[in-house]
């Protein structure tokens, strides 16, 4: 357990991805010694107070040092030739990819060689990775130049959107884990037969302790109150969640949504809550700090996901353990987290009609609401933070120490 393992992460730490700072911190708590690597460093807006300690350790590629960036560059082509060109090449030469991501990897082959020596001298012989992005292409060419073996956590978009190089990041990969049934069924036929061992399902957990004790919040105002949690973005299409709220509103429902989240379609939202006369049945809230966020479920009678690409949202845990009903796309491992009329409901993904019908079914019926809620409660025991991270620890360490007794 002595070794250091270097997480890398492409911009950390984030409002967004608050379930990686939770991670290192679980680890740490059994024993592992970590240091965390980053590309971006986020603006004060991009990040939760609470974690500012995260951003005082993390080393970042970006803003990088030019002459810095030269000499690292020098050396490695000087003093690996063979593998710096020969890499570059292979970049270059790859079919199947178009001009933009041929530039993108060759750009992440750059920062990778920049941060080698970091890396380097923290004393780590391993890099983990979340998400299937450019830190595991970071990863992969820091394999194929330097020889450090890397590990990696799919998880949603990341698997389904980004191809370039993703059959030879998992082939490389000592270990590689997904949160779901559906994600390793979906990576399995992307590897060597002699590699598929190196995959394994292990669901996500949530550490229950922020969540405020006791019974949901009453409410003032009758309406009811809907939650949404998620990044403004493509991905969570809270459109459609606007869609059903305004047909709700014209059959005479009292309703109030909070989405929390930011991101760059907020313009878009804007104007279609202005268009569809939501103003006073929807606050978009911004971005929140986690415990604000935990408050947030104790006050709200449904949780909505809207989402056409996730992978295993931390978010449907989150509303299942503060006892919501959840209503939730049937999209990719979302079935494996949520049975259907148990404790929750699922809708056709990306069929505005099919949510809207669940919305209603749920405003309509409280004691649907109260039994789906009950049960969520009681399955989400299940997903318990400290025993996932415990069992991925152990895989993982036992798949770095399988590798260097093989080399």
């Amino acid at each position: 357990m002595a070794q250091v393992i270097a997480y890398l992460i492409h911009s950390f730490p984030l409002f967004s991805s608050t379930f990686v700072n939770d991670e290192i911190d679980e680890m740490r708590r059994q024993g592992c010694r970590i240091t965390v690597f980053a590309v971006q460093r986020p603006s004060d807006a991009e990040f939760p107070p609470a974690f500012a300690r995260f951003r005082e350790e993390t080393t970042y590629v970006f803003p990088m040092r030019k002459g810095a960036f030269l000499r690292r560059q020098l050396a490695a082509a000087l003093g690996r030739p063979r593998r710096y060109f020969g890499t570059l090449a292979w970049i270059l030469g790859r079919r199947g990819q178009g001009l933009k991501d041929r530039l993108r990897s060759v750009f992440h082959f750059a920062e990778a060689v920049y941060l080698y020596p970091e890396i380097r001298d923290s004393g780590c012989r391993h890099v983990h990775v979340h998400f299937l992005l450019g830190g595991a292409s970071m990863a992969l060419f820091l394999n194929r130049l330097y020889g450090l073996s890397y590990s990696l956590t799919a998880h949603g978009s990341d698997i389904f959107l980004e191809k370039a190089f993703q059959a030879e990041k998992l082939a490389r990969s000592v270990y590689t884990r997904v949160a779901t049934r559906y994600n390793a069924d979906f990576l399995r036929p992307k590897l060597p037969s002699d590699r598929v061992s190196t995959l394994e399902v292990i669901p996500f957990g949530i550490d229950r302790s922020g969540l405020p004790p006791g019974p949901q919040e009453a409410a003032a105002d009758p309406a009811l109150r809907l939650l949404a949690v998620g990044r403004l973005i493509w991905q969570k299409a809270h459109h459609l969640l606007l869609e059903a709220c305004a047909e709700a509103l014209r059959q005479g429902f009292r309703i109030h949504l909070r989405l929390i989240g930011e991101g760059p379609l907020r313009p878009a939202l804007e104007a279609q809550i202005r268009t569809a006369g939501l103003a006073e049945a929807v606050t978009l809230v911004g971005a929140l700090p986690r415990e604000q966020v935990w408050a947030q479920y104790r006050k709200a009678d449904i949780f909505v996901l809207s989402s056409v690409s996730e992978g295993s949202p931390f978010v449907i845990l989150e509303a299942m353990a503060a006892g919501l009903p959840v209503l939730a796309p049937a999209l990719h491992g979302i079935p494996e987290m949520i049975r259907d009329g148990e404790d929750g409901l699922l809708f056709q993904t990306g069929s505005a009609a099919s949510l809207t019908a669940g919305l209603l079914r749920l405003i309509k019926d409280e004691t649907l609401r109260r039994r789906l809620g009950s049960a969520a409660e009681a399955a989400a025991v299940d997903f318990d933070h400290s025993h996932a991270v415990g069992r991925f620890r152990q895989s993982l360490y036992a798949s770095i120490a399988a590798t260097e007794k093989e080399s």
